[in-house]
């Protein structure tokens, strides 16, 4: 009876066949990955940072999804140099801009494709600045 009851609870985790999984807080589909509906509304409704714990959380959540905005870490700076050590909290404009912009990205962010197996090549872009790097892996599919 034990082990039936352990089968059964393993079966109504499992999916077969579907067409969209939700995967450590993104929606896989055939046509690529995007963030979670959810947690996008829950960026798009934060609330204003007042302290250095409001911004530490709000970019634990929106850091996660960084890949998904180009040029995050430049875009971020303003606001997440206040939590840089020794760094006495003051919300500026300039962060609040820088807030409000990554908020805005993440409302646009574009599904992104998996790579097509051969023969088509891969084109790997790489940068590095002062307050961050990064890296893009991308193919040219039909011009």
């Amino acid at each position: 009876m034990l082990e039936r009851t352990r089968f059964e609870n393993q079966t109504r985790k499992m999916r077969v066949i579907s067409s969209e999984i939700q995967f450590f807080g993104h929606v896989v589909t055939s046509s690529g990955v995007q963030p979670l509906p959810d947690k996008v509304q829950a960026i798009k409704y934060w609330f204003t940072s007042r302290c250095l714990r409001d911004v530490r959380a709000f970019y634990g959540l929106i850091g996660y999804y960084g890949g998904f905005i180009a040029g995050f870490a430049t875009i971020a700076e303003p606001s997440t140099r206040l939590t840089r050590k020794g760094t006495k909290f003051g919300w500026t404009e300039e962060a609040n801009d820088a807030f409000q912009k990554v908020k805005q990205c993440m409302l646009e962010v574009p599904t992104l494709a998996f790579p097509y197996p051969f023969p088509l090549s891969l084109i790997l872009d790489t940068d590095s600045r002062d307050v961050a790097y990064g890296s893009v892996l991308s193919q040219i599919v039909d011009g």
